[in-house]
């Protein structure tokens, strides 16, 4: 979403809840609170977005709407990672994880387990964020969810990667590309693309890296992602040039 709809969005979401406040509609608030916060986010105003989602965790609390106060708890933890307070977001992951598993939300399991491998991830607890993120393919893969298995076992190949078992992250990233492939993700198939193409670039197979890199770069240009061919294109010439 560009600036000009993120601020549309963010008047849309205010005079929403202006309407919430004046009928006392305490779901209607919750929900807008939600929302606010994750466009303050989008936008790095964490501050901003942090008193949002207290706000919507506090009616989630006083309504016992559980699911609410999970996910506001997965985003504060979210906040607190992107602030590298780790130790704080382990907390907040670990309450939201407590209620979805209590709950039986798959997906929601999935999610928590995911920000939890990075947080391991970044305290360079590698076999803790492996079997974070191992875990959170599992619980995607009894939903079906194809963006959370692909996502996931992206972050387990970077795992394998960094642990120099680069065959076991090849073959975690070629099951990941025959899921997206097969549910017709585009965008999903060319991250995996260039995920393949790195390994084999950190490998020195350059050639192999070219040839998924210029896959990569012909499925970004045909679903229009212009930044991502960009990008590419430059690691391409850095190939070339080396």
């Amino acid at each position: 979403m560009n600036l000009g709809n993120l601020n549309k969005a963010m008047e849309l979401y205010k005079n929403s809840l202006q309407i919430s406040r004046e009928i006392n509609w305490t779901k209607g608030k919750e929900a807008c609170y939600r929302n606010i916060a994750a466009i303050y986010t989008t936008n790095e105003q964490l501050d901003e977005a942090l008193k949002m989602y207290q706000k919507s965790l506090k009616l989630a609390e006083e309504s016992g709407d559980k699911k609410g106060i999970a996910s506001d708890y997965m985003n504060i933890g979210v906040i607190y990672g992107k602030r590298s307070l780790l130790k704080e977001a382990k907390v907040q992951f670990l309450k939201a994880l407590a209620i979805y598993e209590d709950m039986k939300d798959l997906e929601g399991i999935g999610t928590v387990l995911g920000n939890l491998g990075n947080v391991y991830l970044h305290e360079n607890k590698l076999q803790d964020a492996q079997k974070a993120y191992a875990r959170a393919v599992k619980y995607y893969e009894r939903i079906g969810h194809v963006e959370g298995i692909v996502k996931q076992c992206s972050n387990l190949a970077v795992i394998y990667s960094m642990l120099n078992r680069r065959k076991k992250a090849i073959e975690i990233l070629e099951k990941a590309w025959g899921i997206a492939e097969k549910a017709g993700y585009q965008a999903l198939v060319a991250s995996i693309l260039w995920n393949l193409g790195s390994i084999y670039q950190e490998e020195g197979r350059y050639s192999d890296a070219k040839e998924y890199w210029e896959k990569a770069v012909e499925i970004f240009k045909k679903i229009g992602m212009p930044h991502e061919v960009e990008r590419l294109e430059r690691l391409i010439d850095g190939l070339e040039k080396a």
